[in-house]
């Protein structure tokens, strides 16, 4: 979900006037924790429609008997707060607010609060309590089956004694899934549940209610061969992932192959006629879990996740040094989003993609591209497997989670390999960032959809909504929260298809297809081919389908070989996939092909020659005849 809380970092500003002879210089340059013991209780209360009322406590006590508190200051980075009210003594106060934009590059805006006292309250252990309340639209997000809670750090978390943060939520969320810091406790109370943190969190505190989240995705795909001749072109479809799974509706039209590269995208191939344009329209769900799915294969990161490609200058100087600095995964991130800032006039203007080193030349020329490059690049220079998702980030503000890749439409973030969990980790630096320290390194979110993965090629291969046609207003991609995810059951058609050479079945020799009649992926399933001959050998069959993938047609070579005949038999074997049996008839080879121990292109070769031999001792045969 989308954390639609800006740099909320709260900044205090403290008039303090002194009854003896003190120097304000030499006041000015410690802190206020050394003359006032501060404690902040905040109160977040969230309604039915994710709105939120928030009420921060002061409690304000002197340490000194020569100074107090006559103004006090709160400053906000949001221009959009409503309602603000000051209470001190019971009564109410008049503040004075001023809210303003900021500039695009440095997000929505800002609201100052500014509080005169009417009193001095002076002398040591003397103490000062008044409240500020405002109504903050961007602190709660309701999306879909999930609501997110989320606060900025305090600007200077060492000036306050005591700090801590109570979140009333509606109890239809249930109680937090997910939170930062993890010293929590929760009750329910009617029909509210009651979230108690006992500090708020050096990089913001995060609640998450609700563990899984539905989009409905309608996708299109404008391919284009402008050749006079047949083409062949690849798209990429969404895949499962450790955190999504997918389920396809509708593919128009089908894909003439649907197969799974190196990075785990799921790749359809298209053959388009001459000089066409073809749409390729995909309807799917997509179900979104913050526990991973221990089902979905993990693809063990291979070295060319190390390696430079374009935008991820490994073995830069620059980028050697800081590898040196910054070694892990954790501290890569902070770095990133401490180093770069997010340009909001470059995202409405299609930026140009820059890469880690331009990056790091021009750090306040950044949006989510370069976040994902540079960590990406420093990760892999530090040994760590990286690399780039593209995808959907749900944003209802995007100042706050910007969207920058593809004309304001998708979304990149970096994954890197944790070789402890054996699991890829999503993370967002972008987002830390706009969002002024909310963490998006430990906590996996509800928002992102994958579209593609960028591994092995910083570049290809494309996301949906890469395929548009050109300066066409119309939109590719259409995502809409969905309500549930179908559990299919599996459903396959199998045949045994004989090989040929020159239109010729070769004994034996026979390729298992198996097509998936379901839109969704089957994991792991236990594949048997048996038979009842005892003279009948089954060659390179596997034990297992690790993955059948949506609306896919799956090709296994098999080789039947009669050790009893030396000529082509017939038998039945046995097929069995997951629960479900089959028979089919198939011709035997005999076992004198592999007396040999010839490669199958070698045999292959072989029959074609002795085909083509015999057609040429028929043709001869037949000339010689014609000649008598």
């Amino acid at each position: 979900m989308l954390y639609d809380f800006w740099k909320k970092i709260s900044v205090i500003f403290l008039s303090i006037f002194f009854l003896s002879l003190v120097i304000v210089n030499s006041v000015q340059a410690q802190t206020s924790a050394n003359y006032f013991d501060t404690k902040l209780h905040t109160t977040v209360t969230v309604n039915e429609t994710g709105l939120s009322r928030i009420k921060h406590e002061f409690t304000i006590t002197n340490k000194t008997p020569t100074t107090y508190v006559s103004q006090y200051g709160l400053k906000i980075s949001s221009a959009e707060l409503k309602n603000t009210t000051v209470v001190y003594n019971g009564q109410a106060l008049e503040p004075e607010i001023v809210s303003a934009k900021i500039g695009q590059q440095s997000g929505p805006g800002q609201t100052s609060i500014g509080i005169t006292f009417p009193d001095k309250v002076v002398g040591e252990g003397k103490t000062r309590e008044f409240t500020i309340s405002y109504t903050d639209p961007d602190a709660a997000v309701i999306s879909g089956n999930v609501l997110e809670v989320s606060l900025p750090p305090q600007a200077n978390p060492q000036d306050y004694s005591v700090y801590t943060i109570t979140l009333i939520t509606p109890d239809k969320f249930g109680g937090p899934i997910r939170t930062t810091p993890k010293n929590n406790s929760f009750t329910v109370q009617g029909n509210r549940v009651i979230t108690t943190f006992n500090q708020g969190g050096e990089r913001g505190t995060f609640a998450l209610f609700g563990s899984i989240q539905f989009f409905n995705l309608d996708l299109s795909y404008h391919l284009n061969n402008p050749t006079n001749n047949p083409g062949i072109t690849q798209i990429a479809l969404p895949p499962d992932t450790t955190f999504q799974k997918m389920h396809y509706y509708q593919l128009e039209p089908r894909p003439k192959k649907i197969e799974s590269d190196a990075d785990g995208n799921w790749i359809a191939t298209y053959q388009l006629p001459a000089s066409t344009d073809t749409v390729v329209n995909l309807k799917a769900t997509a179900l979104l879990t913050l526990e991973p799915n221990s089902n979905i294969p993990i693809l063990e990161p291979a070295q060319s996740l190390l390696q430079a490609q374009a935008y991820w200058p490994v073995n830069h100087p620059d980028i050697k040094n800081l590898a040196q600095k910054y070694t892990t995964a954790k501290d890569i991130n902070d770095f990133v989003v401490d180093t770069l800032s997010y340009n909001t006039a470059l995202a409405f203007n299609s930026p140009k993609r820059l890469g880690a080193i331009e990056a790091l030349n021009n750090p306040d020329q950044a949006v989510c591209q370069e976040f994902t490059d540079l960590f990406v690049t420093l990760a892999r220079a530090t040994g760590i497997y990286s690399r780039r998702a593209t995808g959907y980030a749900y944003s209802q503000n995007s100042e706050l989670r910007p969207l920058s890749l593809v004309e304001d439409i998708l979304h990149s973030w970096p994954e890197y390999f944790d070789p402890t969990q054996k699991r890829w980790i999503p993370i967002d630096p972008t987002w830390e960032n706009t969002t002024g320290g909310v963490d998006y390194f430990h906590q996996v979110d509800l928002n992102h959809v994958v579209f593609a993965i960028n591994g092995q090629d910083s570049q290809t291969p494309y996301p949906a909504g890469s395929y548009k046609e050109q300066d066409s207003p119309q939109k590719t991609v259409l995502v809409e929260f969905g309500t549930n995810f179908p559990e299919e059951k599996l459903s396959f058609k199998t045949s045994f298809i004989p090989q040929k050479i020159l239109g010729v079945n070769l004994p034996g020799r026979y390729v298992l297809q198996i097509s998936n009649n379901v839109g969704q992926a089957f994991y792991h399933l236990p594949l048997n081919i048996t038979t009842n001959s005892s003279n009948l050998v089954i060659k390179n069959s596997p034990q297992e389908i690790t993955a059948l993938l949506p609306l896919q047609t799956l090709e296994i070579p098999l080789i039947f070989e009669s050790n009893a005949n030396w000529l082509p038999t017939h038998d039945t074997i046995l097929l069995k996939i997951a629960d479900e049996n089959q028979e089919f008839n198939i011709t035997t080879s005999p076992p004198l092909q592999f007396s040999f121990n010839l490669e199958q292109q070698y045999y292959y070769l072989a029959v074609a020659g002795g085909i083509v031999l015999i057609a040429l001792i028929t043709g001869s045969l037949l000339v010689l005849k014609r000649k008598r």
